[in-house]
């Protein structure tokens, strides 16, 4: 609703550089998640918490080594791949410029987006539902807070659009529609704001986690 504000253009930068981490997500997050919530649910169902654990320690370091390396990958090639995908389109060489910026601020948060799936399961696995549930409800309404807030920031500040604008790789601060950019920096913020609530409650959950434990 935001990105429509923005004009047509906005809105379909946005839903592209979503589409396209949400595919990542899906290959990396959800899969590994679905194949370890089985063993998660039957070790939980037994009383067995060191399989638990240790199934989840290995679903969660396949998940965070595979997600770090494609985010990794988004956040220095995403120039080359928005240009090799909408090149040939009607998308101006300054919209494929906003399009690769903003799938590098989605891209931050793809390893939290990726793990949020397993530790959502793991909840589920332990017969608690309405935690996770109420952590994502409240990062939706922190997604939306911070969508408005950092849109009309980056509209009528320097300052933020600079900081933006290093951090991608010194993007032009005065390119038209840069305030557009405030909605992958809000989301980004936003999942890592629920992976790191669902990881604290779930450490909380599970006494016997050692701070080395994974």
């Amino acid at each position: 609703a935001i990105a429509s504000t923005l004009g047509l253009g906005a809105l379909a930068i946005f839903y592209f550089d979503n589409n396209l981490q949400s595919f990542v997500i899906s290959f990396v997050g959800i899969s590994l998640a679905t194949a370890a919530f089985q063993a998660l649910s039957k070790a939980a169902a037994g009383e067995d918490r060191p399989g638990f654990l240790a199934n989840f320690s290995l679903a969660f370091r396949r998940i965070l080594f595979l997600s770090l390396f494609l985010s990794f990958l988004l956040l220095i090639f995403k120039e080359p791949i928005v240009g090799l995908l909408l090149g040939s389109g009607k998308f101006s060489p300054q919209a494929i410029q906003l399009t690769a910026s903003a799938l590098g601020l989605f891209a931050v948060s793809i390893f939290a987006q990726a793990e949020i799936p397993l530790l959502s399961r793991a909840f589920f696995a332990l017969q608690e539902a309405v935690r996770p549930t109420a952590i994502a409800v409240l990062s939706m309404l922190l997604n939306v807070v911070l969508s408005f807030g950092l849109v009309r920031w980056l509209t009528v500040d320097p300052r933020p659009r600079e900081a933006v604008s290093s951090f991608l790789g010194n993007l032009n601060p005065d390119l038209p529609g840069f305030a557009l950019l405030g909605l992958p920096l809000a989301f980004s913020l936003a999942m890592i704001f629920q992976f790191s609530l669902l990881w604290f409650f779930l450490r909380k959950k599970i006494k016997s986690f050692q701070k080395n434990g994974i």
